[in-house]
């Protein structure tokens, strides 16, 4: 899935961009975000279960509005 590889590489850079206080949850985020682009992955390529994937892909959405 192209969007969490163009996410784990630029981590590190979207983690230099923010300011220091919110390096910390920046990374968690990132981290959360980043798995969960995993999953939805395997969701849509070896389970093939649609309903999951609408589950999941809800769920990152929010994660994203935070």
């Amino acid at each position: 899935m192209q969007s969490s590889q163009v996410l784990k590489q630029g981590k590190t850079s979207n983690i230099s961009a923010l300011a220091m206080s919110n390096v910390e949850h920046g990374t968690e985020m990132l981290s959360k975000l980043e798995v969960g682009l995993d999953e939805l992955q395997k969701i849509i390529v070896e389970d093939k279960n649609w309903d999951a994937f609408a589950s999941k892909q809800k769920e990152l959405l929010n994660h994203v509005g935070k």
